[in-house]
């Protein structure tokens, strides 16, 4: 079975060189976990399970962005061992001019970004 999750549209502060605070709307994936069974089954020879799961859930992110509310991120905070998927999917970590959030329940995790 699938663990269900949530996407949460939230205010993310982001600081240019000059350390000037702009304010980007952005989408925040709180959780994104597929069941260890799907985790590296290949979909095709091109795609795992997991990026088809991750693909669709930023098809519907963008379609949001474009019909409902404007944002140019999608963020999230990935556990070290699944920073290579992300990565693999078009993620990036952050910039040393975006903050982190500081929440007890990030610990340890890497922050990460997609540009829309």
């Amino acid at each position: 079975s699938f663990r269900k999750g949530y996407i949460l549209l939230n205010y993310h502060a982001f600081f240019n060189q000059n350390k000037n605070i702009l304010l980007e709307l952005a989408s925040e994936i709180k959780y994104f976990a597929i069941d260890k069974t799907y985790q590296h089954k290949s979909y095709d020879d091109d795609f795992k399970f997991s990026d088809l799961m991750l693909c669709e859930v930023l098809k519907k992110l963008i379609e949001i962005s474009e019909e409902a509310i404007s944002f140019d991120y999608i963020l999230l905070y990935s556990v070290p061992e699944a920073v290579n998927f992300y990565k693999r999917n078009g993620f990036c970590e952050f910039t040393e001019f975006m903050k982190k959030d500081s929440y007890n329940y990030i610990d340890g995790c890497i922050p990460m970004f997609f540009t829309l």
